[in-house]
């Protein structure tokens, strides 16, 4: 087990933030007190839930989650408005917030190699949406959103 380094927490400036093969299993219920981060990239972990913080990411353009046993995102989630890139791949991921249509800034969404059984439909509002991939084992229930 990896606790979170709360240390990391006192460095106002970070940018950007990586956890990669670790074992950590909590990300720190703190971790919104670095506003200014810009990327968090969360590869290989055993964290199962994030915080409801990280809604306080007011800066973060990039969330990168790979092999993760996260479920789903918190509804403060939306809180990170500026954010640009949302990637997960080979996640246990099975639902996006459902007001995920409120990050108007988001104009990259990947969701690879996972569980994700519906959109919502306030995706409808994401109007800077660039890119839209999905490779997903439901994909006829994500498919019926759509029409």
């Amino acid at each position: 087990m990896f606790t979170f380094p709360e240390q990391i927490l006192n460095q106002l400036n970070l940018k950007q933030l990586y956890f990669f093969k670790t074992e950590l299993d909590i990300l720190s219920t703190n971790i919104g007190k670095l506003s200014n981060l810009t990327v968090l990239w969360l590869e290989d972990t055993n964290i199962i839930i994030l915080p409801d913080s990280v809604g306080y990411l007011i800066n973060l353009k990039t969330l990168y989650i790979k092999k993760s046993k996260i479920t789903e995102f918190p509804p403060t989630f939306t809180g990170c408005k500026n954010l640009q890139n949302l990637y997960v791949n080979d996640s246990c991921l099975i639902r996006l917030p459902d007001n995920i249509g409120d990050l108007k800034n988001l104009k990259n969404l990947c969701i690879l190699n996972g569980n994700l059984q519906c959109i919502p439909k306030s995706i409808e509002n994401l109007i800077n949406l660039e890119t839209l991939y999905l490779s997903v084992k439901n994909i006829n229930n994500i498919l019926n959103f759509l029409k």
